[in-house]
């Protein structure tokens, strides 16, 4: 039973709508999830999690049983071929180590799998998911929303909300119905993509890849992915400017046939869909009390694999401001910083991964033509694709650009950079701090900032936890914390809930303007 009232309504229960229920159940708001589709696709749409969303699903308790269904940390890469079993001509290059970047490196799982395991990670903690449960219209006041529903039966009901989320894709009724427009960032096409099992050991053997790209398209490359590591694979084939008939299952079998390189091959279809290849970002991500993210804010081509890791992003920025404002510790200026922030951090991401589809097309036409000299140069520039470090964790508010080469610097508005600690004698990351509360992490000397820390609480309501290095709470392994941080022995910096530096202070002397900093950062601005 739907109850009539709650904190927030989440509409959309794909990973980034999922995320944001995870998320809303930590910081202790009520929360319904409604999802049109009566159960959960076994579709794998997309197949990986970047470093900076498995930063947050480590610190939401995610991570192990992420890793338990990921494919091999080996199989980042992709594998230029004729077909899977034919000639291989090429591979993309080999990824240096990103561990002095992150605690969690990126994890190649598919989908349906990601949305299974944060589903029931949410069912245990008494969070469902209400499916068949279709949005026909949401209406405002200053108060909150109602929104009426209508299940699988026609059965309509209402709830009350304070706020919702629509996560509810890129083809949003939600963002239609708010009359937001989609700002296209380039033409949208459409690619089919096709599920199936079969065996392929004895054709690809030890090549663990992202995907065997087959020249075998007329227009592109016809990409073969693994789902698992047993024996499940997805094709996607080249995008057309037209949408094209789903595969039939004749049609599919003979795709897979042509993209694996033999005619006497007899895969066992699963599914198969259709999906638009759009590149556009919403003008705004709020309408009042109505909050756009994943899919339904930007649409972003697979060509990066940034949606899913963009999406998780934007609840990780959303929601702490929520929960602030719906305490009466923030006003509501501070979710005007939500599309601020966010939409220019999609607009990078989207722009990245466009050029990813076009170096794709440049690589399919030199792989063609046999042009090794055009092949290997634009091979050598993909490692910014398979290995994209900066565009992962360079990204900074409110600008939302992200640097080509990363530099783990704790400035403002940038993420705070990794670094390993130790805390009541276990080893961890300082990210690990930076969770539902402020943080401020300050020097050996700094012991005036706790009682500053402390007295900007008390006036504002707004929880900050201090952090002194050389305590039990925060003891620095190799140094790279005071590097990365710039501590001196009196230097403080401030950092957000959603782990993005606020401001920096030094000495006794700006203890004062830590207050100063608070009451920007609840405003939405920043120093």
């Amino acid at each position: 039973m739907l109850p009539s009232r709650t904190g927030v309504l989440v509409v959309g229960a794909g990973p980034v709508g999922l995320s944001a229920a995870v998320l809303l159940r930590r910081f202790g708001i009520p929360l319904v999830v409604v999802d049109r589709l009566a159960e959960r696709s076994g579709h794998p749409k997309a197949r990986g999690v970047r470093m900076r969303a498995m930063e947050l699903f480590r610190q939401w308790g995610l991570e192990d049983a992420l890793r338990t269904r990921e494919l091999p940390v080996e199989s980042n890469r992709f594998i230029y071929c004729e077909t899977v079993g034919g000639v291989e001509f090429a591979r993309s290059p080999v990824l240096g180590d990103v561990d002095w970047a992150t605690p969690a490196g990126n994890c190649r799982i598919a989908q349906n799998v990601l949305e299974e395991t944060i589903e029931c990670h949410l069912a245990a903690q008494d969070v469902l998911v209400h499916r068949g449960v279709e949005v026909l219209r949401l209406g405002q006041d200053t108060d909150g929303v109602v929104a009426t529903l209508r299940d699988a039966a026609g059965v309509g009901a209402e709830v009350r909300a304070d706020y919702v989320i629509a996560a509810d894709g890129v083809a949003s009724g939600v963002r239609e119905g708010l009359g937001i427009a989609l700002e296209a960032l380039g033409p949208s096409a459409y690619a089919a993509s096709i599920y199936w099992r079969a065996d392929l050991r004895s054709l690809t053997g030890d090549r663990p890849c992202i995907a065997f790209m087959a020249t075998a398209g007329e227009s592109g490359f016809v990409a073969v992915g693994a789902a698992d590591e047993a024996d499940r694979w997805i094709t996607i084939m080249p995008s057309a400017a037209t949408r094209p008939d789903r595969p039939t299952p004749d049609e599919a079998v003979a795709a897979v046939r042509a993209a694996v390189g033999r005619d006497d091959f007899e895969p066992e279809i699963i599914s198969a869909a259709v999906f638009r290849v759009g590149v556009g970002v919403a003008q705004t991500f709020q309408a009042g009390r109505v909050l756009l993210v994943g899919d339904a804010a930007h649409a972003l081509p697979y060509t990066g694999g940034f949606g899913i890791n963009t999406g998780v992003a934007d609840v990780h920025n959303l929601i702490w401001k929520l929960d602030l404002v719906r305490r009466g510790v923030a006003p509501e200026q501070l979710l005007e910083s939500y599309t601020a922030e966010r939409r220019a951090v999609a607009l990078s991401n989207a722009a990245w991964s466009r050029s990813n589809g076009h170096r794709f097309q440049n690589i399919w036409a030199a792989a063609r033509d046999r042009d090794t000299h055009r092949l290997d140069a634009e091979l050598r520039a993909q490692v910014q694709h398979v290995e994209p470090t900066g565009q992962d964790l360079g990204f900074r508010y409110p600008g939302g650009g992200s640097p080509t080469t990363y530099r783990p610097v704790a400035e403002p508005g940038a993420r705070a950079p990794h670094a390993w600690i130790t805390g009541g004698g276990v080893r961890r990351s300082v990210l690990d701090l930076f969770d539902r509360d402020f943080s401020l992490i300050v020097g050996a000397d700094g012991r005036g900032w706790g009682a500053a820390a402390a007295a900007v609480t008390a006036r504002t309501g707004c929880p900050i936890r201090c952090y002194r290095v050389g305590t039990d709470d925060l003891e620095p392994v190799d140094g790279e914390l005071e590097k990365n941080y710039q501590l001196g022995p009196d230097r403080a910096v401030l950092v957000r809930p959603d782990g993005h530096v606020a401001w920096r202070g030094d000495g006794a002397s700006e203890q004062e303007g830590l207050a100063a900093a608070v009451d920007m950062a609840l405003a939405g601005g920043h120093l």
